[in-house]
């Protein structure tokens, strides 16, 4: 299947932007399940490591690619593809993650339903090798701490768009579309190489509008052992990151201990693979 490239074909509002790195070979994948969507939606890819993997794919499936030339960090990728978008509703797609069909359709109307939101968002599973985990340890930690957004009054918040995000980043970056039209001057944070995204929620909590939450689960999650996550495990720096997060957010006895609670789930999950 391509990308059909006549406009009348797209939806004229939303695009995804699927972040390219390297050569995973999950980018195909990521690329079918955003063809399937039930409401079809322009692709383009953007990337700052072009090699012939990803060309291959381009060629293959139609899609157009635009190579950010002064990447000097993740945010810089995300930020370049964030305004790159041509449409005013976006999703930053992850190269590894599968989009469910009714993804699309679901975050689309929800936006448009909504003219104050300022991003949407989705329920999720985890994706391990092939297997579905949809109701991990983690993932029920992250559904309780959303409880407030399944009542709709809850979205405008400012308050209850914060409370969620401070025990921990409850929303899951991939399942995220954004309306960039009520986010001017928004970009992310080139301090942060893996809070980034929790970093950006906390931000977006602080502008008035909506955190439109779609409780179904409509996109899966890939864990591997080769992505950016698992580096930063490796590497420390998403232990360190948490810390500096739960630092501004709280007073430094309980940061100190959330950072432990979330060392000791991180070592569970390295165990637990």
């Amino acid at each position: 299947m391509k990308q059909d490239s006549t406009n009348s074909n797209w939806n004229n509002c939303h695009t995804y932007m699927v972040l390219a790195y390297k050569d995973s070979p999950y980018l195909e994948a990521c690329i079918q399940s955003l063809l399937a969507q039930t409401r079809k939606s322009r692709i383009i890819i953007t990337t700052s490591t072009p090699n012939s993997h990803i060309e291959n794919i381009v060629r293959k499936y139609d899609i157009e690619m635009i190579v950010n030339d002064h990447c000097g960090s993740i945010a810089s990728d995300w930020n370049f593809a964030f305004n790159q978008s041509p449409t005013g509703l976006l999703t930053l797609a992850h190269q590894d993650d599968i989009y469910l069909p009714e993804y699309g359709e679901s975050v689309i109307a929800a936006l448009n339903a909504s003219p104050d939101s300022l991003i949407a968002f989705t329920d999720y599973e985890e994706l391990v090798a092939e297997t579905q985990r949809k109701n991990t340890a983690c993932l029920i930690v992250k559904r309780l701490l959303l409880w407030p957004f399944y009542l709709k009054k809850s979205w405008k918040s400012t308050l209850i768009k914060k409370l969620i995000l401070y025990p921990g980043n409850s929303i899951c970056c991939p399942a995220v579309s954004f309306n960039k039209s009520n986010l001017e001057g928004f970009e992310f944070n080139p301090d942060f190489t893996v809070n980034l995204d929790w970093d950006a929620w906390l931000n977006i909590a602080n502008i008035k509008g909506s955190f439109t939450f779609i409780s179904r689960i409509l996109m899966q999650h890939r864990l591997n052992p080769d992505n950016e996550t698992a580096a930063s495990l490796r590497e420390n720096r998403r232990q360190q990151e948490d810390s500096t997060i739960f630092l501004r957010l709280w007073p430094a006895f309980v940061a100190r201990t959330l950072s432990y609670l979330y060392a000791l789930s991180y070592l569970k999950e390295k165990y637990d693979k």
